[in-house]
């Protein structure tokens, strides 16, 4: 049963992880609905929806390996200290909730680096 806390423990930032590698190397390069940053600045153009793809990529792959040594860090710790099924299940709560901002932190990213980097038509700024 406690085993099956560790490995909870680490889905969601090893998942995070493997949607930035996949973006990486096959990011969304048409503007769509269905995969991708899929945001109105994030559409307003080719440049726009390429540079949020991009950045959408390198988020996940960051936060995703940071999520993941991290959680692997706890898992280690809490083996260590034999800690109690209860305990695990509650700790293990916290700690998906925590990584369950990922998304969250990758939204705020792209939209700012798309505001800083182009004007509200989707052009460059100069």
């Amino acid at each position: 049963m406690k085993i099956l806390g560790y490995i909870i423990n680490m889905i969601i930032p090893v998942t995070l992880f493997m949607i930035g590698l996949f973006f990486t190397f096959k990011p969304a390069t048409k503007i769509n609905n269905l995969a991708g940053h899929r945001t109105k600045y994030s559409k307003l153009s080719q440049q726009t929806w390429d540079y949020a793809q991009r950045t959408m990529a390198k988020t996940y792959l960051i936060v995703g390996a940071i999520y993941t040594i991290i959680s692997a860090t706890v898992n280690i710790i809490l083996f260590k200290q034999g800690i109690k099924v209860d305990e695990l299940w509650l700790t293990v709560g916290v700690i998906v909730l925590v990584q369950c901002t990922a998304p969250l932190i990758e939204y705020v990213i792209v939209e700012k680096g798309l505001k800083r980097k182009f004007d509200m038509n989707g052009n460059i700024r100069k």
